[in-house]
């Protein structure tokens, strides 16, 4: 997701801020649901039981270490780079190896030269007669410290913040180049036009949610009978425009509208 030499304020400098914006959204809707699974396990340390927190914990992992993990995309393997991240305050540069090594390793792979597996043989009498026949084999249950817990949220915290404060970034100097160079930014444009009718007066603060392929990501298509899923949409929006009130033409009739964006 690194910035690589382009020229500013051509269709391919427009391509890639919008894929590095979009990467900082994904990121964070990750790092978000990674926040939230183990705020739970501290919030209800004393109370969820110990399955609850085990499967807390593997999301917590998973989601954490999904951003930091190659993923593949038309134009090769990218991950989100620690390197916008290790300024950040509580970032905790050992923990973040450990979480992503520990999904790796533990979670959502099983190395088998970490937990090694055991067969053993139960017996009786100077004959060594052969009872029983046994196996062991173990997987990791969730995290056992309130203090380990609380430095996950820690630290997740602090990558959650300096994921929204690059994300900030990111979409400020999109705007700032876009109206610097608006006829290229709109060649940019990969979506259709879609024509929205509203009742644009004074009172009108913010804008109706958009209508056609931009208004939702699609549903993944899965075979038959394992589509029945949930799924969660994370939308960030920011100003094109400072916040104020403006004059437009609708029909050839003057208008104005006030817009506010928190």
């Amino acid at each position: 997701m690194s910035k690589s030499k382009v020229e500013k304020g051509t269709i391919e400098s427009f391509n890639q801020s919008r894929q590095r914006c979009i990467s900082h959204l994904r990121s964070l809707s990750s790092i978000q649901f990674s926040r939230d699974c183990i705020e739970i396990i501290v919030q209800g340390w004393s109370e969820i039981p110990f399955n609850i927190n085990a499967a807390l914990h593997n999301s917590c992992a998973v989601a954490y270490a999904r951003p930091f993990i190659n993923s593949k995309t038309k134009k090769g393997e990218v991950r989100y780079p620690i390197k916008f991240l290790k300024g950040v305050q509580n970032f905790d540069n050992k923990l973040h190896k450990h979480i992503i090594d520990l999904r790796n390793r533990l979670i959502a792979h099983a190395d088998h030269n970490v937990f090694r597996s055991k067969m053993f043989t139960q017996m009786i009498g100077d004959e060594k007669l052969i009872l029983e026949v046994g196996i062991n084999v173990k997987q990791i249950f969730g995290i056992s410290s309130l203090k380990l817990a609380k430095r996950y949220l820690e630290h997740i915290e602090a990558v959650k913040t300096g994921i929204e404060i690059n994300l900030s970034n990111e979409c400020k100097e999109l705007t700032s180049e876009a109206k610097r160079f608006p006829l290229e930014f709109e060649k940019s444009h990969n979506i259709p036009v879609q024509v929205q009718k509203i009742n644009a007066t004074t009172e009108n603060k913010l804008l109706p949610k958009p209508i056609g392929p931009s208004a939702e990501v699609s549903d993944p298509i899965l075979p038959p009978n394992f589509s029945e899923y949930r799924y969660q949409t994370m939308t960030h929006k920011f100003p094109f425009v400072e916040n104020g009130t403006y004059k437009f033409h609708e029909n050839g009739v003057e208008k104005e509208i006030i817009f506010e964006i928190s």
